[in-house]
């Protein structure tokens, strides 16, 4: 595309409001390993890619290589390719519109499937062409939300207008006409950036519409020149669709004029071309050529380019210019005339001023295979035309004589054929192992890798510098990894209070009441309370009763009569009361033990809970920390 037009189809169509906000880091292309190479990359064309989907959208994206063009002070700021969201077309919204039920039924909705797209590189008018044979017309521009006009009535029964239905919110293409003809499937759809378009059905039917009404100026089942008096040529002329449309601004041998010409190409070669004039009144008429030139068969392309510098004669503003000031027309020699470039199956044409002199020839031989498509490509002023085939071959032509330069060998993509452009670069699509009706992967490549290294340098990277702000980041301390062992009561709780208070910027010091309650809380185990202490006996006498009468008893039996001495009372009465108090002491033992052992549990219980609390705690204070919550 060129710079003007591009400029207004990108501006503000990358905004997507619902895209997950991340501005983390930034990238830029290195200067010194692109040396030389990054300076022309912004002499190339803008590219914009249109594909169609399974929902029923249209999507736009940009691969234009001045989207890389950035270096460190000025990063990347769009991915690549870039979508367009403010751009996608929904052309399920506008058919469900309830002024259209009187058009379709209401089932209509779920046949619809989108066949191809065509853009309109300077008016930006995106054509969408339906597999049931419905035409709808997008025009860009600003919104019409405000605009509550009732439906529009055409002259045209064809004609559907939905300038009365408004865009979704926030999209920049908005309906503007529906073609409905009921004709059967659309076999060609040639728009114009002068504000005509035509298209062609199966079943022979033409149609030239001029958007300024909308009307149709020229239909072919109304067109008594169309009708054959000879049965011999009667079906074959009336069935017969016109394959290839071409609008053009031109000259002719026959009509030194220039003007505004469509050429239609059917499957046999029989070309029909019209002339729109412009009368006084300002409404535009449709005149044919009596003796049309002869076309390859089954035409695959058709284009006129300059005779003088090489350039395209299109149906633009220029063209429209030259077409209704003739006076302007430069009359040096070689300035004004052209060459009609026409390729078919068999083989590819030239020919001066439409249909003046044949200029060069070139045949397609069965070795070659099957002509896919075909470009004119511009390179350095010059220019050149190849042909794609199915065997993956790109053969080069010269221009105008048609002379065999070489044969570039391609790699093998997919069976699918390649979509390319007037500077050589083209989309090669794969389809999708499970569904043939699926591209899996599309590879941009080009005839010509020349001052293309901007493509394969890979961008520097800085993850800490924002490319919202540009200012850099702080990297946050990282998780300190948790000990799986049974650590010390100490080490869990000194750790851990430490890391709580180093990470609210304080002191690591907390009361006794803080860490009470951080530790256990309410629900922490109370300990038992401890039992009080039995109450001490009285010395028991009964042992000491006991030995005194074995004692008496035994010196009665050795004939001794001598009465116990007060020593022998003395030490009976002290060993009596060291056995009381070594048993007192026994038994207040157990029980501390007894206590000690509950504390212990107790101990045991609340430490485990404390653990696990720590360790809960210090692994969300270091995630809060580490993502900078």
């Amino acid at each position: 595309m060129d710079r003007d037009p591009y400029e207004r189809l990108v501006d503000g169509a990358a905004v997507d409001e619902d895209r997950f906000p991340v501005s983390g880091g930034s990238a830029w292309i290195d200067e010194e390993a692109a040396g030389n190479e990054l300076k022309f990359a912004k002499y190339q064309p803008h590219r914009i890619i249109i594909s169609q989907h399974r929902d029923g959208t249209v999507r736009f994206q940009d691969i234009s290589a001045q989207i890389r063009l950035k270096t460190e002070s000025a990063p990347l700021e769009r991915n690549i390719p870039s979508p367009l969201p403010a751009l996608t077309i929904d052309p399920l919204f506008a058919l469900s519109d309830p002024s259209l039920l009187t058009h379709f039924p209401p089932e209509f909705s779920a046949q619809v499937k989108v066949r191809s797209v065509v853009l309109a590189p300077e008016s930006l008018e995106c054509y969408i062409i339906l597999r049931l044979g419905e035409v709808l017309v997008y025009r860009f521009g600003p919104g019409n939300s405000d605009i509550q006009a009732p439906p529009m009535t055409l002259p045209d029964a064809e004609l559907v207008s939905l300038r009365h239905i408004s865009a979704p919110l926030q999209q920049k293409f908005h309906p503007y006409l529906l073609v409905a003809a009921k004709k059967g499937p659309v076999v060609a759809c040639a728009p114009s950036d002068i504000g005509f378009f035509a298209v062609s059905y199966i079943s022979g039917l033409l149609l030239i519409v001029d958007l300024r009404g909308p009307k149709i100026i020229y239909r072919s089942d109304k067109d008594p020149s169309t009708k054959r008096k000879s049965a011999f040529h009667r079906h074959s002329q009336e069935l017969e669709s016109f394959t290839t449309l071409t609008w053009t601004v031109c000259r002719m041998a026959s009509d030194p004029m220039p003007r505004v010409r469509l050429l239609a190409i059917p499957a046999s070669g029989r070309t029909r071309v019209f002339s729109l004039n412009r009368a006084s009144s300002g409404s535009w008429a449709v005149d044919f050529m009596p003796n049309p030139p002869e076309a390859p068969s089954e035409p695959i392309f058709s284009a006129f380019i300059d005779a003088y510098s090489g350039a395209r004669f299109k149906a633009d503003r220029y063209g429209l210019s030259r077409a209704l000031d003739p006076s302007t027309e430069d009359a040096i020699a070689g300035k004004g005339h052209s060459y009609w470039i026409v390729a078919g199956a068999k083989g590819i044409r030239c020919s001066f001023d439409l249909d003046g002199h044949k200029i060069g020839k070139a045949d397609w031989g069965s070795k070659i295979g099957k002509v896919e498509c075909c470009e004119i490509v511009e390179r350095n002023g010059s220019q050149a035309f190849v042909a794609f085939t199915d065997g993956h071959e790109a053969l080069i032509y010269s221009l105008p004589a048609l002379e065999h330069l070489h044969t570039l060998q391609l790699p093998q993509q997919s069976n699918l054929p390649v979509s390319p452009d007037a500077s050589g670069d083209f989309l090669h699509h794969a389809t999708h192992p499970s569904a043939a009706s699926l591209i899996s992967r599309t590879t941009y490549a080009t005839l010509f890798d020349i001052r293309r290294a901007y493509y394969h340098i890979k961008p520097e990277v800085d993850v800490l510098t924002r490319s919202d702000t540009g200012k850099r980041g702080v990297i946050p301390p990282q998780p300190q990894p948790v000990s799986m062992g049974p650590p010390s009561i100490k080490d869990v709780v000194g750790g851990w209070l430490g890391a709580i208070g180093a990470g609210l910027g304080g002191k690591p010091v907390m009361t006794g009441e803080q860490i009470d309650a951080l530790l256990a809380g309410p629900n922490r185990p109370l300990p038992k309370p401890a039992p009080a202490p039995a109450p001490k006996s009285p010395p028991s006498t009964d042992r000491a009763s006991v030995r005194t009468s074995n004692t008496m008893s035994s010196r009665r039996s050795r004939g001794t009569s001598r009465s116990p001495s007060p020593d022998a009372s003395q030490e009976g009465s002290s060993t009596t009361g060291l056995y009381d108090r070594l048993t007192s002491a026994i038994s207040e033992r157990g029980e501390a033990l007894g206590d000690l052992e509950e504390q212990f549990k107790s101990l045991e219980e609340g430490s485990k809970g404390m653990i696990a609390q720590a360790k809960r705690l210090a692994t969300q204070q270091t995630a809060k920390s580490w993502f900078g919550l």
